[in-house]
């Protein structure tokens, strides 16, 4: 039984009332009202929506965009070291890769209000978490370069670092927002 405000009177009614105790009102299709109510709030709109557009489209574009500038900005490099760089390169990219298959399900699952969703979602931003802290490990040896390549990996770090800072405040939002949790009715920490 839940409660309903009174299209007339505005007093709180039982939804199993025929009419309203307080003005005699009939309540006639107030039941329906209430559900369609409980469906509005079932979907993924505003930040939630722009969340799954980050996971299933920003995501992959931004892979494929730094793989294909890293390789072809990295080509004088691959001349000077042959083996480091493009073994670099391809490290990152079978890590990166299946992280971001991973993000467009977890972007999927959210879209269709499925009930794993949030927690496929808080591990693909846990993954995108571990790989933005790895990757600088990866890119030690960057002090070394000519300054030219230097300027282009550090704008490429510092990218990684506020892409990285932007999936943290995304993994707090999935986690402690009431609208979420009423969503996705999780009630279970992760």
């Amino acid at each position: 039984m839940a409660l309903i405000a009174c299209p007339e009177c505005t007093k709180d009614v039982s939804t199993n009332a025929p009419s309203c105790p307080h003005c005699g009102n009939p309540i006639v299709g107030a039941m329906a009202t209430a559900t369609n109510a409980v469906k509005c709030h079932r979907k993924a709109r505003g930040w939630l929506a722009l969340i799954v557009i980050s996971f299933v489209l920003i995501s992959p574009i931004l892979l494929l965009y730094n793989a294909t500038n890293t390789l072809t900005h990295s080509s004088e490099l691959s001349e000077i070291y042959p083996v480091g760089w493009k073994g670099a390169w391809l490290i990152l990219m079978l890590f990166h890769t299946p992280i971001v298959i991973y993000g467009v399900v977890a972007g999927i699952l959210l879209w269709r209000l499925s009930p794993t969703a949030l927690v496929h979602s808080r591990r693909y931003l846990k993954l995108k978490l571990a790989y933005g802290i790895v990757l600088p490990t990866i890119l030690w040896p960057v002090p070394t370069l000519p300054e030219n390549e230097l300027r282009f990996y550090m704008a490429y770090a510092f990218s990684v670092f506020w892409y990285t800072t932007y999936f943290v405040t995304v993994w707090v939002y999935l986690k402690r927002s009431k609208k979420v949790r009423a969503i996705y009715h999780d009630g279970k920490a992760d």
